[in-house]
C-alpha cells in the first residue's frame, strides 16, 4: 500500500533529522544553521498540514515556494531554541500522520496545485514533500564534516 509507505517514510527521515541535528548541537556555528533549518522545515510541516486541512475543506492546495522571506514566520521561528524546533517540528509531524491515516480513501485523490507540476495527486504531493525534506536533511549532514574539522 503506497500510502502506508509515505506515512512510514515521515516516521524514518523524523528519526534522521534528530540523529543529524544531536550531532550539530555542540557547535554555536552549525547549531544556528541547523536552527534556519529547522526553522523552515517546521514551516512547511505546518503548511502541508494547513494545505492539507484546506484540501479536505474543498479548497484546492497551492504549493507556493517557502523562503525566510517569503514567510515572516520563519524568521521568528529561526530564533527558538533546537530542542523546541525539533519538538515542535515532532508534534506537527505528528498531527500531519494522524491526518494521513484517518483519511478516507477518495481523500487520497485530492490535488493540489504546483507551480512546475501543475495539478498533483496527494500521494505524489507527499513524495516531494518527503524529497524537499531530504535536500534540508542533506544540508544538515553537510555540516557534520564541517564540525569535525574545526575540532580536529
Amino acid at each position: 500500500m503506497q500510502h502506508a509507505t509515505l506515512i512510514l517514510r515521515l516516521d524514518d527521515q523524523q528519526r534522521t533529522l534528530k540523529t543529524l541535528v544531536r550531532a550539530l548541537e555542540s557547535s554555536a556555528r552549525e547549531a544556528a544553521d541547523a536552527q534556519e533549518t529547522l526553522a523552515l522545515l517546521l514551516r512547511e510541516h505546518e503548511r502541508m498540514l494547513e494545505q492539507l486541512e484546506a484540501g479536505m475543506h474543498g479548497t484546492s492546495p497551492r504549493w507556493r515556494p517557502l523562503t525566510p522571506l517569503s514567510d515572516p514566520a520563519v524568521a521568528r521561528l529561526s530564533t527558538l531554541p533546537l530542542q523546541e524546533l525539533l519538538e515542535r517540528i515532532d508534534e506537527t509531524r505528528a498531527a500531519l500522520k494522524q491526518h494521513l491515516k484517518t483519511l478516507p480513501p477518495a481523500a487520497w485523490r485530492l490535488t493540489g496545485a504546483h507551480p512546475q507540476l501543475g495539478e498533483i495527486p496527494l500521494p505524489l504531493w507527499l513524495e516531494l514533500f518527503l524529497l524537499h525534506e531530504a535536500h534540508h536533511l542533506h544540508s544538515l549532514l553537510v555540516l557534520i564534516p564541517q564540525l569535525r574539522q574545526r575540532s580536529a
